[in-house]
């Protein structure tokens, strides 16, 4: 959805968003499991996933979170 794009490299997944304009929505996530039934995932425990995040949204720009 939006302009959001997964790419593997070295062995790792690389997921990238591109300039949105504001308020557009843009999302990149690992989805590998298209119409399998939950039985036929392929992913399985155990399972180690390490994230390291950035931004070039500086702070003056951040919006708050939105709690429900």
């Amino acid at each position: 959805m939006g302009n959001g794009t997964l790419a593997i490299e070295d062995s790792a997944l690389r997921m990238m968003l591109a300039e949105n304009p504001d308020g557009a929505y843009a999302d990149a996530q690992i989805d590998d499991y298209g119409q399998l039934p939950r039985s036929q995932f392929p992913w399985r425990p155990p399972l180690r996933m390490e994230v390291r995040a950035r931004s070039s949204v500086g702070p003056q720009t951040r919006r708050p979170l939105l709690r429900i």
